[in-house]
């Protein structure tokens, strides 16, 4: 991320998205780089109810 340059509030840097995951339990969460995503489980979350 350093080589992108500074993450602001509100640029396309500083935003992101989450995908539930179909075949799997947990989200994807990704952002304006198309090679940086996090997965995070369900345990990582505790007792959460999904949307």
């Amino acid at each position: 991320m350093k080589e992108c340059g500074p993450v602001y509030v509100g640029s396309p840097a500083g935003d992101f998205t989450t995908i539930k995951l179909i075949n799997d339990t947990g989200w994807v969460v990704t952002g304006s780089h198309q090679h940086i995503l996090t997965y995070v489980s369900p345990r990582v979350v505790g007792n959460i109810q999904s949307y």
